[in-house]
């Protein structure tokens, strides 16, 4: 992957590229470095509209959506 340099993620770059995700996940992954400055300098309201892949707790604790996975298994 391309180093970036130094100071090349403006705030005006970060909210460009937050755009083109829809998942926490897959943005962590491809623009790692975006994110990490996104944290760094707080501007929580660039990633606020991308979605989170994890179950909310007390998901698995339920004993319907534990079957309902455990049904699509083999």
């Amino acid at each position: 992957m391309k180093r970036r340099p130094n100071g090349y993620w403006t705030y005006d770059r970060c909210k460009e590229e937050s755009l083109k995700y829809k998942t926490l996940t897959v943005f962590r992954k491809e623009k790692s470095g975006a994110l990490n400055t996104i944290r760094r300098n707080k501007w929580n309201e660039l990633i606020q509209h991308l979605m989170s892949d994890r179950k909310p707790d007390g998901f698995w604790s339920n004993y319907d959506n534990c079957k309902k996975t455990s049904i699509s298994c083999n």
